[in-house]
């Protein structure tokens, strides 16, 4: 569901204005692409299982950083007001909508990437490909002006939720997309620092690639689109535990990593993504001998590779 724009921001735009510039100095490849606005999700019971509803506005990384990502102070009074005027602590905040998935290889590998110092947050920290959907990709920046050209712009919306970790994970690993596998979408996200300050939320997805992990590797190696987002690749079992090997990672790629234990010791929820977890090698061969992958979300069609270095994703 395509919501109308959020209420004006309660404190001047110079404020947005100057983290923008200061951002600018400090990391030239950052621009202000449109992204999507999370107002408000729900699940819906459809009698045979659930449906995940989002209720999506725009937004943009420029204002993503100027409230989301402001200093402390600054965040407590935009959400105090929200609370105030709108009974919601998110009405001031850009609330940008982001997705990180949990690459796991043929081999039974999770894939996983150490932030470099050139992204905007999270330097050093590993996380999974993520990024952000983008409204432009999609076709629907503009306010949808009839009920019916607003349904096709949610399915829109939509498509490019799930075609945009396929794209990210191609351009963050160098991994073919012919070798990706539709994505799966398990759970969303939003991180609170030490003080209770919500942060943006995040979709979380698996993928699967049809590649082991020495080839991953190799494909990485030979030099990805947004291999400046990055400086280093490692793989991990996909039964690792969270703290193991002193390796330090992003409040996102937490959350999705627990996700995916949930999954595995769930009983009965879930029990594809359960199998598909527990005998990788086995089921993506079966796959390529077949020749039918798993429909596992409504992928689109294969779209064409954004240009490299064409702003933030993470």
């Amino acid at each position: 569901e395509l919501a109308r724009p959020s209420p004006p921001l309660p404190h001047p735009q110079d404020a947005i204005d100057a983290s923008w510039r200061a951002a600018l100095e400090s990391n030239g490849r950052l621009f202000d692409g449109s992204k999507f606005r999370l107002a408000a999700l729900a699940c819906a019971d459809e009698g045979d299982g659930a449906r995940l509803v989002l209720r999506l506005g725009m937004t943009g990384y420029k204002e993503y950083l100027g409230t989301n990502q402001a200093p402390r102070e600054q965040r407590l009074r935009l959400a105090a007001d929200g609370e105030r005027l709108h009974g919601d602590a998110g009405a001031f905040l850009s609330n940008a909508l982001g997705c990180e998935t949990v690459l796991v290889t043929a081999d039974g590998q999770i894939a996983l990437l150490r932030r470099s110092s050139a992204v905007a947050t999270h330097g050093g920290l590993f996380n999974g490909p993520s990024g952000h959907p983008e409204p432009s990709r999609a076709r629907v920046e503009e306010e949808p002006d009839c009920a019916a050209a607003a349904e096709a712009a949610a399915r829109l919306a939509v498509e490019e939720l799930f075609d945009s970790v396929t794209q990210e994970t191609h351009e963050e690993t160098n991994v073919p997309r012919a070798a990706l596998l539709p994505p799966r979408c398990i759970g969303c996200m939003a991180a609170a620092d030490e003080h209770g300050c919500v942060g943006k939320p995040d979709l979380l997805f698996v993928t699967r690639t049809t590649l082991d992990a020495a080839a991953v590797r190799a494909a990485y190696e030979q030099g990805a689109a947004e291999g400046w987002e990055s400086d280093r690749l490692a793989f991990f079992p996909a039964d690792v535990r969270l703290g193991e090997g002193g390796v330090e990672l992003t409040p996102v790629t937490c959350c999705a990593l627990l996700e995916v234990a949930r999954h595995l010791t769930a009983g009965q929820s879930d029990t594809e993504l359960r199998r598909a977890l527990e005998a990788w090698g086995d089921e993506v061969r079966a796959e390529l001998e077949s020749g039918e992958p798993d429909a596992g979300a409504p992928g689109p069609a294969a779209a064409p590779p954004r240009e490299a270095g064409t702003g933030p994703r993470g």
